[in-house]
């Protein structure tokens, strides 16, 4: 093409190459019709649609690395793309009577909660990260960055978050602020994701055009103009104070999946500030800790000493503000737990040196066929990821 358009054109018909990787099965072999190895893309959309397909596909491409590829990892696009539908579907049916979406929000003047900032925040942060990934060619980057934010931070967090203001009987004013949020959030989601995954994002811009006023969206989202960061939208203390909830949230999910607790059954837990202005804050997100961790009371106490049957939570980005504990002392039998975790810990240390004793041997390596080599390795890495888990829940107790 580049000859063509030099001798026809007299000029170059583009300026930049993009070499991507080759594409391989799951097993490292060059996919080919002769190896009967290769995937029809076209059996692929038919199964499970065009977008899940280039997701994945994107996703999978990083600079400088082939792509090995299965049928099983399009599963992962089809479940975003489901999650992506069903998101809106929530979104839009709370949108009854609303027509006043906007691409510009006054943030000065309105007050906004802690979570509608936050998720503000992290919007204008996944743009600068997206433009950035798009500038240096990291389209997988690009890819992740929005699957990380949409199923994480808009879908699991956010949008869970607001159910109170939706269903509650929360001020139409607060109800109406929170609508404005999730309309500004979605019509960026959907520029940014629009080179990635076309159809969807065309057929919900076209849904979400319904609840705003003439001329404020675009006919067609593929002559949208593009979003850019707004400096106003940058809450700092907000998103700290939202990581912070989600820090001690996802503690006390853990103590329950460690100890299988029934999520029926409310905890007590106790928050240890060692910070200026922690106290403040965790009362700001207290009614949020209650129900998003099925906690009973949650008391804020600088004085509090450990006591018997009290358990740390295992607090990462809250850490150099609070510590925290969860009382489990009439919920778990802990002579019977710590023997429980021992015996486990046994057959997992049997396990990995057995296993690790296997592929010490040179003529399992040079003989067994690649895929099984690869196996056998995730299943030491599973086994030490575990490990861990237990070693931490025994130190716990």
């Amino acid at each position: 093409m580049i000859m063509a358009g030099l001798e026809f054109m007299k000029t170059s018909p583009y300026h930049t190459v993009y070499l991507h990787g080759t594409v391989r099965d799951e097993t490292g072999r060059k996919m080919s019709k002769s190896l009967g190895n290769s995937i029809d893309p076209i059996e692929i959309i038919e199964e499970i649609g065009a977008d899940a397909l280039r997701f994945i596909v994107i996703s999978l491409t990083s600079q400088g690395q082939d792509v090995h590829l299965s049928r099983q990892k399009f599963m992962v696009g089809r479940n975003f793309t489901n999650k992506i539908w069903n998101a809106a579907r929530f979104s839009f049916m709370n949108f009854d009577n609303f027509h006043d979406g906007s691409l510009i929000l006054d943030v000065e003047n309105e007050t906004f909660s802690i979570i509608d900032r936050w998720i503000l925040s992290r919007t204008n942060e996944l743009i600068k990260q997206v433009e950035d990934d798009l500038s240096k060619y990291r389209f997988n980057d690009a890819c992740n960055h929005l699957y990380s934010f949409i199923w994480n931070d808009f879908c699991d967090w956010y949008l869970e978050l607001s159910k109170p203001v939706l269903y509650d009987k929360r001020s139409a004013e607060e109800k109406h602020r929170t609508r404005k949020v999730i309309f500004y959030v979605w019509a960026h989601m959907l520029k940014l994701l629009h080179p990635i995954m076309p159809h969807i994002t065309e057929e919900l811009w076209q849904r979400l055009k319904e609840f705003t006023s003439a001329g404020v969206l675009e006919e067609s989202i593929m002559i949208a103009s593009w979003p850019h960061p707004d400096k106003s939208l940058q809450f700092k203390r907000e998103t700290e104070m939202i990581e912070s909830l989600k820090d001690i949230i996802v503690g006390i999910r853990e103590k329950r999946a460690q100890h299988t607790i029934s999520p029926s059954k409310l905890l007590r837990i106790v928050l240890v500030p060692e910070a200026e202005g922690v106290e403040d804050l965790v009362r700001t997100v207290e009614t949020d800790i209650t129900s998003l961790g099925k906690v009973e009371t949650c008391v804020i106490d600088k004085a509090f000493k450990r006591k018997e049957g009290w358990v740390p939570l295992k607090l990462t980005s809250a850490l150099k503000y609070m510590k925290g504990f969860v009382y489990l002392g009439d919920i778990v039998d802990f002579e019977k737990e710590r023997e429980r975790l021992c015996k486990e810990k046994d057959r997992l240390e049997n396990f990995i040196q057995k296993i690790d004793t296997k592929l010490k041997n040179k003529n399992f390596i040079q003989k067994a066929p690649s895929d099984v080599v690869a196996k056998e390795k995730k299943k030491v890495e599973d086994s030490k990821l575990s490990l861990r888990k237990i070693e931490e829940s025994l130190s716990g107790l």
